[in-house]
């Protein structure tokens, strides 16, 4: 039906086009004459699109039936005998060839012609927030380059945990790279469940060449669920300074790097500061999961922030005082928790200290040898922040630029698609290319809408689920995130 009328019939649309039964004739003298509005005299059968019509630039869009059941007909405004198309009473309008592509050709017509049914105006919406997501990230990726990073002052003397469990790949090179930082004062702790794991041999090999007091090693854990926070509290027992800076074990960090985390803490509003950090692995499926941490996982951090997420912390950095752990509860209080990191950062901004992201970032080593190790790895963490975070767990489907991509896509919508999956990648390059540095991002980067499609399937199977695999260790997860006996 078209819009203004009772009737799809010619003389309605008639009544839209000031002048319109008036103008002069518009077309190729080479054409022959038609009766104006031919093929517009059907009632238009029912139908769900049935009623709209819009006018958009020089051209008025009609939707009737035959939207449905033959091609769509577009008329000059103005000018009835520009008419395209055809109906089944009658034969085709000649029209010009070039015309005809033009208009095939023509963005807005394209992106009209997709939208004339409700089923693609819903799907634009995730399209269009997704886009405003990679936006967010961009923004907030862009902000992190140029906030300056405080000045340096005295440099505090800090204690760094490393709680361990069995030999990390290159968990030499990793400790190497704390141990030989340029800072006046600070100790390295090792520290693990048993004597005899693995670890805490090669720990104390380091400790022997490093200079004295530099590295200490214990074993011995508190009773707790958390395994890692059950030997953090041991060591924060042994630590001899007033900042404490928590990093997994196979954690590699830049020269400079405890300069820079710490300046941050100069400001006693500040109570927790904590970095981002890309992977590295010696294996495809490991480099794959790499590739996921660093343009996806690391964006998502950064478009949180802008958003206001302050109480964000990531466990391959952690650095706090021991006066506001204290006023926390310690370590104690993350005994019960799968993600200890994101507790402490929610525990201290509890205390009405600031979360601050550091601008220096680290690097992980991923030891996943086969697909099937880095799943279960990555169905970890998924049911871990759909644990601790459930609202954000839900949004990230949302903010997943290549699924929506490829969702509009296949619902005709090519170039929204087209820019949606341009945002994407440029945030992904930025993030894992530009800020971590990472090689494989740049080698790899064509990987990076699979690697979303993967991280699809992920979410959707840590939806269901209570139980992960940790360090050889099965648990079994509570809605609150802690870890309940299995």
């Amino acid at each position: 039906m078209a819009v203004g009328g009772r009737h799809c019939r010619g003389h309605n649309l008639r009544r839209l086009i000031p002048n319109g039964g008036h103008e002069a004739p518009r077309r190729d003298s080479r054409l022959p004459v038609g009766r104006a509005g031919a093929g517009l005299g059907q009632d238009c059968p029912k139908s769900p699109c049935a009623g709209l019509g819009a006018l958009h630039g020089g051209l008025f869009w009609r939707f009737s039936g035959a939207a449905f059941h033959h091609r769509s007909q577009l008329c000059g405004a103005g000018n009835r005998r520009h008419l395209r198309g055809r109906n089944t009473s009658r034969p085709p309008v000649a029209q010009r060839a070039d015309q005809r592509e033009a208009l095939g050709r023509s963005a807005a017509g394209g992106v009209r012609r997709h939208l004339d049914c409700p089923v693609n105006w819903l799907l634009l919406v995730p399209v269009l927030a997704a886009a405003a997501y990679q936006l967010l990230a961009l923004a907030g990726a862009i902000r992190h380059l140029l906030q300056e990073e405080p000045p340096a002052g005295e440099p505090p003397p800090v204690s760094i945990l490393k709680p361990a469990r069995g030999l990390d790949p290159h968990f030499r090179q990793a400790a190497l790279t704390h141990i030989n930082q340029d800072y006046p004062d600070f100790e390295v702790l090792f520290g693990a469940e048993g004597p005899e794991d693995p670890a805490l041999a090669e720990a104390r090999s380091l400790m022997a060449e490093a200079p004295p007091g530099r590295v200490r090693v214990f074993s011995g854990a508190a009773p707790a669920a958390n395994r890692k926070v059950g030997v953090l509290i041991e060591l924060s027992k042994h630590a001899r300074h007033p900042l404490l800076l928590v990093t997994d074990s196979d954690v590699r960090v830049p020269p400079g790097y405890l300069r820079r985390i710490v300046a941050p803490l100069a400001d006693p509003h500040v109570g927790l500061v904590t970095c981002l950090y890309g992977g590295l692995s010696d294996h495809w499926p490991g480099r794959w999961e790499a590739l996921g941490l660093a343009t996806d996982f690391a964006v998502s951090v950064l478009a949180a922030r802008l958003l206001g997420v302050r109480d964000i912390g990531l466990g391959a950095a952690l650095l706090v005082r021991a006066e506001d752990l204290k006023a926390m509860g310690g370590f104690e209080a993350l005994a019960d928790y799968i993600a200890d990191d994101l507790q402490l950062a929610v525990r201290i901004a509890g205390l009405g200290r600031d979360v601050v992201l550091a601008k220096t970032a680290v690097e992980t080593w991923f030891s996943g040898e086969s697909w099937r190790e880095v799943w279960r790895h990555q169905i970890r963490w998924a049911r871990t922040i759909r644990v601790s975070k459930p609202r954000g767990y839900l949004g990230l489907l949302l903010s997943n630029g290549s699924f929506w991509s490829l969702a509009a896509a296949l619902g005709g919508l090519a170039w929204p698609a087209a820019a949606l999956l341009a945002l994407r990648m440029a945030a992904g390059l930025l993030v894992g290319g530009g800020m971590l540095r990472s090689r494989d991002v740049w080698r790899y980067f064509y990987l990076i809408p699979l690697r979303d499609l993967w991280s699809v399937a992920v979410w959707a199977v840590g939806l269901f689920g209570d139980t992960v695999e940790w360090r050889g260790r099965r648990l079994r997860l509570t809605p609150e995130g802690k870890i309940a006996p299995y």
